[in-house]
């Protein structure tokens, strides 16, 4: 990752069989950010054992920025940091069906981002919540946008009809986030968490996909 004079075209890398994809997308910050998408596990046992390891080393560096979060922050309700063997198996888990990304910026991991399941009930297969973390070195760099654009994309490419987006009620810079990218607000739900010895209220939002196709 570097800091570029001129704009560089955006190149996309597939293997064979479609299973991993690497953009280079260009922010509105005038440059180039690195996201590595990692659908799931290519299929080849000699080449699938090297991405394995490359992933889980993001893993690691990405369970890094989310304890932060967990020892310091709300966007995240849990209250005990995750361990790196947990986060591996979250990441083998995510990588067997759904979209995970990871920012790097001069090969450190900026922030990591996902689509996963809003209910478990069958009449919600077409729906995704989205999550995004950004390391506390790298806010406002326009990491986030891109992140949250490269899901948009990925859920639009899998048929996803609504993307869920659900925010802790003091995060303003998310909330922005999400409307300047399409995102409408549909809901606030009062004192649902709580962390920090305080209640946390809940903003609700959304945003709806052109009409999935069953014919």
């Amino acid at each position: 990752f570097s800091k570029k004079n001129d704009y560089e075209p955006i190149l996309n890398y597939r293997d064979n069989n479609g299973n991993l994809t690497i953009e280079k997308i260009q922010s509105s910050d005038h440059f180039s950010l690195m996201l590595e998408v990692f659908i799931k596990l290519l299929s080849d046992k000699s080449f699938q054992d090297i991405e394995r390891d490359n992933i889980l080393r993001r893993a690691i560096a990405a369970n890094t920025i989310y304890n932060r979060e967990v020892e310091r922050g709300v966007a995240t309700w849990d209250y005990e940091p995750w361990s790196q063997k947990r986060r591996k198996e979250w990441f083998e888990i995510r990588l067997a069906s759904e979209p995970v990304l990871v920012a790097d910026r001069e090969g450190e991991v900026a922030g990591f981002a996902y689509l996963s399941l809003y209910r478990s009930k069958p009449g919600y297969l077409f729906t995704r919540e989205n999550t995004v973390y950004i390391g506390d070195d790298f806010q406002k760099m326009g990491i986030g946008k891109a992140l949250l654009k490269e899901l948009i994309k990925q859920a639009h490419t899998n048929n996803i009809r609504c993307v869920i987006a659900a925010i802790e009620s003091s995060n303003e810079a998310c909330i922005k986030l999400h409307q300047n990218l399409g995102f409408e607000l549909v809901g606030k739900m009062s004192q649902v968490g709580y962390k920090f010895g305080r209640w946390l209220d809940l903003v609700n939002m959304e945003l709806l996909m052109p009409k999935v196709d069953f014919s």
